[in-house]
């Protein structure tokens, strides 16, 4: 056999993944990863916040949920669980490595919109559908800020931050305007 090919089976695979969670205080990433002979190594997950230009450091458990919160991405202080404060929405910059993340590593560009997502709802149950007086100008409204949504999401996946951050923020201007146009 040839030597790429066993050196190939060797290469450690870093992986995780970020559940979809409407938990405004945290963000969980599982591991997926395929640590190999660096199972007992420490790995290490470095994180950048919207607005920040510095990552913070933390631990990564392999083979677990990692449960990321304003206290260990230094966001804020709280002293339990309970008062912990509401993530931003945003592009976080999350990088999971091992050593000296050179050589194994994964990074990705993730568009957090929880507390959008949670404010769009709120906006949808309002216009009660079921009801013969559901607006049509507000239903248009609606279905293009989640539209915009969807597309910062893509965009973000893609690579293209300022398209998804161009989108994101008008559809935070549409529901702002469907806020005032229901008070």
């Amino acid at each position: 056999m040839a030597q790429g090919g066993i050196i190939g089976r060797l290469r450690p695979t870093i992986d995780f993944d970020i559940l979809d969670t409407y938990d405004l205080r945290v963000m969980r990433i599982v591991d997926m990863s395929d640590w190999k002979h660096l199972v007992t190594e420490s790995s290490y997950i470095e994180v950048t916040t919207p607005g920040r230009k510095v990552p913070v450091l933390n631990y990564f458990k392999k083979g677990k949920i990692n449960v990321l919160n304003n206290n260990n991405l230094e966001l804020s202080t709280a002293d339990n669980v309970g008062t912990l404060g509401s993530m931003p929405d945003g592009i976080y910059t999350i990088k999971v490595y091992i050593c000296e993340g050179e050589t194994f590593f994964k990074e990705v560009c993730y568009l957090r919109t929880v507390n959008t997502m949670l404010e769009l709802d709120k906006r949808l149950i309002s216009m009660n559908l079921c009801s013969c007086d559901a607006d049509k100008t507000t239903l248009e409204k609606y279905l293009e800020a989640e539209l915009l949504l969807k597309s910062a999401h893509a965009n973000t996946r893609d690579g293209n931050f300022t398209q998804a951050i161009c989108e994101y923020e008008k559809a935070k201007k549409i529901l702002c305007e469907l806020e005032s146009c229901g008070k």
